[in-house]
């Protein structure tokens, strides 16, 4: 296993549409996956946070603000999401850029970054398109290999249209990484953003390598990003059929990292599992809930 975890982002532009209602699509069930969940508040995307702090442990999820109504649905903008990666490269940045295709957008940059040794690469920073950018889950690897690999979701609100604007991932030291950033734009989103979930090896035990999240509403999107610190070949297992990948990267150091996204909106509030079947002893996964107007 290499000293450092990464995960990656995913998406296709798509405009989503709802289908019967399984809120947990193709993934299994808490007991299936064995997950102990657990509930409490979400956050608004409109505060200018800092973040919740990692995941207090391998299987905790938040939710968000209850089964508010949605409105007439999700659309991902054209030509999104944005990626870009670094496979084992020394650098300390990934950017990626866009037009904003119109007002109240929400812009979700997911992260997954990683580093072979040394110190630890985070915090990472994401700034740019004159946006406030707020941190909205992580799961950071400690102790064993303090602050070396890391997932990581941040939102921002963009009230106009604009081009050529530029968001960057900026990494805490010049360590050899392998690291992947995805940029996503919604039309029809809340700034009342859902729940969000992970798993994190580095607190013990052998996790899913996969994310469960107690969604909070119907027409949610659901997206996130995962690192599998033993397996330079992809990610180990299957992905679940409820889970589309829009990026992903297997490095030469012998980790594999993807961000994806569950591949239909949401039907109800529940619990919904999506990325591999398989577990995994060295890795870690962030997801979180968009919700709809």
């Amino acid at each position: 296993m290499a000293p450092w975890l990464v995960l990656a982002g995913c998406l296709q532009s798509i405009t989503f549409t709802q289908e019967a209602p399984d809120a947990t699509g193709d993934g299994p069930s808490a007991e299936a996956t064995g997950a102990d969940v657990t509930q409490e508040q979400g956050v608004d995307a409109s505060q200018d946070s800092t973040g919740p702090d990692a995941l207090p442990d391998s299987t905790t999820q938040e939710t968000g603000g209850g089964d508010g109504p949605t409105g007439p649905g999700l659309t991902l903008d054209t030509g999104f999401p944005k990626t870009a990666q670094l496979n084992d490269t020394t650098g300390q940045q990934l950017q990626v850029t866009f037009d904003i295709a119109g007002p109240e957008r929400l812009l979700v940059t997911v992260v997954v970054w990683g580093q072979h040794g040394g110190s630890g690469v985070w915090p990472v920073v994401v700034s740019g398109a004159g946006l406030a950018w707020t941190n909205r889950v992580q799961q950071v690897s400690a102790p064993q290999y303090l602050d070396a690999v890391g997932v990581g979701i941040w939102t921002a609100w963009a009230t106009a249209a604009a081009t050529a604007q530029t968001v960057t991932a900026q990494d805490s030291t010049n360590e050899t990484t392998d690291a992947l950033i995805a940029v996503y734009s919604f039309a029809g989103a809340s700034q009342n953003l859902g729940a969000f979930g992970g798993n994190n090896a580095f607190d013990g035990g052998t996790p899913p390598l996969s994310i469960s999240i107690v969604a909070s509403a119907a027409g949610s999107f659901l997206v996130g990003g995962l690192l599998d610190g033993l397996s330079g070949s992809g990610l180990s297992g299957s992905p679940f059929s409820n889970t589309t990948y829009d990026v992903t990267l297997a490095s030469a150091s012998n980790d594999s990292l993807g961000i994806c996204h569950v591949n239909t909106l949401t039907a109800a509030p529940g619990l919904v599992t999506f990325g591999q079947t398989a577990t995994e002893a060295a890795s870690v996964t962030a997801g979180l809930e968009i919700r709809a107007q």
